[in-house]
């Protein structure tokens, strides 16, 4: 049965049993006792099996006013005390294998950071491999200026992180190519075959052709792409392919027009989409909550999801960029910066948190986060680290509890996504009865509110803030942000079999149920 958009199986298994019990006798009592023809007491019989049919199989009509659910898709393994159960059949990605951070070279420690994500991605210049000569015959794993790759990417990948790289080809402006037809597939052939799994090291799983393309027009962009990703498949046809940052509309400095790409999409295997969440742009660059919806952040993602479902539907999608600054310096009165606005790190911990959980759930499979660590610097992208020059802020442990509490689940469903209510469930990889929910208020205030969610079954194991901090060190007891430290079992009631009354906050809280 259908309450409130949410199908309770308790209701809909007894309700089906009775009514179809119930229209089996009446249609005995027409045949005893009523004078009809046969083919009326076989259509009123007829009705009554398909309604008792709709009933139980959950195919009846949801309440008006009320959202609808997405189709189940699901495996029946049997029937308990309780309820019918289904094992869901479920595409999206494990936490663990979803979460990413962008890095760079030598000065990322991957030992800090692979507690948070198992997905690294590396701003590789193809200028340090060819210095200013793109015609240079690359001597990998040693780059041109020295740097020893093996040991770099080889550290990231020991740390058990997989390794995505970026190849920065703007270093080489369309003039600086010699002769861009041979010096580039060149290039990507000799890296591809080095690093790949194939025939190399198997240090890069997948390469980016392009980060965001600066100089290039799309004209000359395309034929570079088309030439290296040639290449790169030749070479080794098991590295992931993706173009350069792009975007649903006309491309820019930052980001080329997806629309460049149609004739081309056998060449690549991942779109590739940066997104920041910006109120406003320059002096400010002020950046807002993630669910506002007056700015691109979300719908910039929207975007390309429903290009691929249309045009390349076996493509995966893959944010590659998205952060918000935090620092706790004033910029400078008199500089370029003086008007520059940033958010709280408790806001940056929030934000974080909530946008791996949206982002799951939005048919996307990976998802970097844009910085590793910063120098609180008070400007753009001064200050968008997870650390602090090496040391933790909150948006590290927020990050590091969704790796710890949800790596092996996968997003299931939305139970609720309003203005004021966001209510996501994960589901155990490999037990569809474990369920973890998500829940927060995605106003962007500093609000607390009780909230009644619909669709629960089963018990409630526990109830866990967003973590903010750990005491004494790195492996102290984990320090919540407690907004319902006053509230009895967290401020989670059971309020009947089906309906599940919870206290939110800005920070995420996670709900772990056992069905």
């Amino acid at each position: 049965m259908v309450e409130n958009g949410v199908w309770n199986n308790d209701a809909s298994v007894v309700t089906g049993a009775v009514l179809s019990v119930g229209m089996v006798c009446v249609s005995l009592l027409f045949d005893r006792t009523l004078s009809m023809s046969r083919f009326t007491k076989l259509f009123v019989t007829g009705c009554a099996g398909l309604l008792s049919l709709s009933l139980c199989s959950g195919l009846l009509a949801v309440d008006e006013g009320v959202e609808k659910q997405k189709p189940m898709t699901s495996e029946f393994i049997g029937v308990n005390d309780h309820a019918i159960r289904f094992k869901p059949k479920l595409n999206a990605p494990l936490i663990k294998d979803f979460m990413g951070i962008n890095g760079h070279t030598f000065q990322m420690n991957a030992s800090i950071y692979s507690p948070l994500v198992k997905n690294a991605r590396d701003f590789h210049g193809i200028n340090w491999d060819l210095a200013d000569d793109s015609s240079r015959k690359t001597t990998f794993p040693i780059a041109a200026n020295g740097t020893d790759w093996n040991i770099i990417y080889g550290s990231w990948l020991g740390s058990g992180m997989t390794v995505d790289v970026s190849l920065m080809i703007h270093r080489f402006t369309e003039k600086d190519w010699k002769n861009v037809e041979v010096d580039a597939p060149a290039y990507a052939k000799a890296f591809a075959e080095f690093f790949g799994p194939t025939k190399g090291n198997g240090l890069v799983s997948s390469i980016e052709i392009g980060n965001e393309t600066k100089t290039y027009n799309d004209e000359f962009y395309l034929k570079v792409f088309k030439l290296m990703a040639k290449a790169i498949r030749d070479a080794d046809p098991a590295i992931r392919i993706l173009p350069a940052s792009v975007q649903y509309r006309e491309s820019s400095k930052y980001h080329r027009n997806v629309e460049v790409l149609r004739n081309d999409i056998d060449l690549f295997d991942v779109l590739n989409v940066h997104t920041y969440p910006f109120l406003k742009k320059w002096p400010s660059y002020e950046m807002t909550y993630p669910e506002h919806q007056e700015i691109e952040y979300l719908k910039s993602v929207k975007g390309i999801i429903e290009w691929r479902d249309k045009y390349a539907k076996d493509k995966e999608i893959w944010i590659t960029e998205f952060g918000w600054d935090s620092s706790t310096q004033k910029p400078n009165p008199n500089g370029n910066w003086k008007d520059w606005v940033c958010v709280t790190d408790r806001q940056q911990a929030q934000y974080i948190a909530r946008s791996y959980l949206i982002f799951a759930g939005m048919k996307v499979d990976r998802a970097y986060l844009f910085w590793f660590d910063d120098n609180d610097v008070p400007q753009l992208f001064g200050s968008s680290g997870v650390t602090r020059m090496g040391k933790p802020k909150e948006s590290y442990w927020s990050m590091e509890q969704i790796q710890r509490l949800l790596g092996e689940y996968r997003f299931d469903r939305k139970i609720k996504e309003t203005e004021n209510v966001y209510a996501y469930a994960y589901v155990n990889g490999s037990d569809a009865n474990e369920e973890i929910w998500a829940i927060w208020s995605p106003t962007g205030e500093d609000r607390v509110a009780e909230v009644v969610l619909n669709g629960f079954e089963g018990q409630v194991e526990w109830v866990k803030p967003m973590a903010v901090g750990r005491t004494g060190d790195w492996h102290g007891d984990v320090v919540y942000d407690d907004h319902i430290s006053d509230k009895p079992n967290g401020g989670c009631k059971v309020v009947n079999r089906s309906q599940l009354k919870v206290t939110i906050s800005e920070s995420p809280i996670y709900v772990k149920i056992n069905k």
